[in-house]
């Protein structure tokens, strides 16, 4: 029973936030920690593949500084156009990275780096189909902008569209939803700069994307509080957004070699720390608790846990591996490849996905999923189109490219993988008569230009209903 409560108050306040994109360098060179160490709020987003980093401060400003903005930041909304476009186009690149031929699975890399490239311009530019980052009370686009705390700091999204472009939370929009798996993971500031360059490393040698506006960086002081991530180190947190896909269960996402090894290496070589609400239940076993928990920070927590729970009433799984009692961890009892979902790490091919076996990348020691005959692609900023074209050049360029597949890989794997992208497509009664033509075509092996029709169709016939 509460009988008495003491809450701390501010006097009202409001901040100035301003996007800009820069070199990649300032997470190496000291600048980084420098700017944190000087500026209220400072988030990096992080775009290895181009070098790139988008430097979002935030710094408190008079209450009567003009300004009522708010913030899409961190949990957007996505208009329903944008919703049906990026669910399908998901669904395709992923399946492309599924392939064991190279030249599809390069094609599907390609089409994620292109996401990435649309969402990073979307940080600072007001770009089509895609909620602004930030905007006035009209929804107008500014950069940079000054709110109140709450608008700028706590954004709202919807369960249900909302209004003429049907805003909604990016997981409500029924069967176009996108989903994430969310992995946050704290290091010692003093070990960013190794751990940007293992990182790099780790990318050459292997597929790695993250469409979802690349990799998170954010700072904090550190913490006496026992279970804090920051307990006792000033700490930079990463976190890393990987696209679900439409059945989580079976169908991989793709860069698991490279965001695998990423993670392990993190936790494993530098103490990262994983976020208590995020994360795969792999990053929450009693290994993991060993190598992330303060040996006093951990017995000062058990000590007040039975302060307050003297008998064990309310111990679960996690407490008794916590108290060092059990190992056993709650996976979800539908899990049928346990590390596509981050909830082991593989021993076997069957733990990963279709065309993945369980391995190792050249030079690192963890077990990881990787497709079958996958290389890093090359990709290059100029070659994609502005921002104003990028749907354009989807709907028109790669269904073409698709093409490519006959005269690059065996006509078994060509005709497995567009299989398979037509059964990732919740397809309209248009897009699988023509399907159905595709893969009579395919039967007889003589046509390729009724994949590229079809493939089309896909697009063109989803948008449209």
């Amino acid at each position: 029973i509460i009988v008495e409560v003491t809450l701390n108050t501010v006097e009202l306040y409001k901040t100035r936030a301003y996007n800009k994109i820069v070199s990649d360098d300032i997470i190496t060179n000291g600048e980084a920690v420098e700017l944190a160490r000087n500026t209220d709020i400072l988030s990096l987003y992080w775009f290895p593949q181009f070098k790139e980093v988008v430097v979002s401060s935030w710094i408190i400003v008079d209450v009567n500084t003009p300004g009522t903005d708010y913030s899409n930041d961190h949990v957007p909304s996505t208009y329903s156009i944008f919703a049906l476009f990026a669910s399908v186009s998901k669904e395709i690149a992923l399946t492309l990275t599924e392939s064991q031929c190279a030249a599809a699975n390069t094609l599907g890399y390609t089409m994620l780096h292109l996401m990435e490239f649309f969402l990073e311009l979307a940080l600072v530019l007001p770009v089509p189909y895609y909620v602004p980052i930030y905007a006035n009370q009209q929804g107008i686009f500014r950069n940079p902008a000054i709110g109140y705390y709450d608008e700028m700091l706590a954004p709202v999204c919807h369960d249900k569209p909302q209004g003429i472009l049907g805003a909604a939370c990016v997981w409500s929009h029924g069967s176009n939803k996108m989903t994430l798996l969310n992995n946050e993971f704290s290091l010692d500031i003093s070990e960013l700069s190794s751990f940007i360059n293992a990182t790099k490393d780790i990318m050459k040698k292997t597929p790695t994307a993250y469409p979802m506006q690349g990799i998170l960086l954010r700072f904090s002081e550190k913490s006496d509080l026992y279970m804090s991530t920051a307990y006792g180190r000033q700490t930079v947190h990463f976190e890393f957004f990987v696209l679900s896909r439409d059945d989580i269960y079976n169908r991989v996402s793709a860069s698991l070699a490279g965001h695998q090894t990423i993670l392990q290496t993190l936790t494993k070589e530098f103490s990262g720390r994983s976020h208590w609400g995020k994360s795969g239940m792999v990053y929450h076993n009693s290994e993991s608790l060993e190598m992330k928990l303060n040996e006093t920070a951990r017995k000062q927590f058990i000590k007040v846990m039975e302060t307050y729970d003297p008998n064990g009433v309310f111990m679960n799984s996690f407490g008794y591996r916590l108290k060092r009692n059990g190992t056993k961890v709650d996976v979800d009892p539908q899990t049928t490849h346990c590390a596509i979902l981050d909830n082991c790490f593989c021993s076997k091919d069957s733990d990963c996905g279709v065309n993945q076996i369980c391995t190792t990348l050249t030079g690192y020691k963890y077990n990881v999923c990787k497709t079958r005959n996958e290389v890093p692609p090359i990709t290059y900023k100029n070659l994609f189109p502005p921002p104003f074209g990028i749907v354009s050049y989807i709907v028109s360029t790669i269904p073409t490219a698709v093409v490519s597949l006959f005269h690059n890989c065996s006509l078994k794997d060509a005709a497995a993988t567009i299989g398979a992208l037509f059964q990732s497509l919740k397809l309209s009664e248009k897009v699988s008569v023509t399907a159905t033509t595709l893969f009579t075509e395919l039967g007889k092996f003589n046509s390729s230009k009724d994949v590229v029709h079809a493939l089309r169709d896909v697009f063109i016939g989803t948008i449209n209903g």
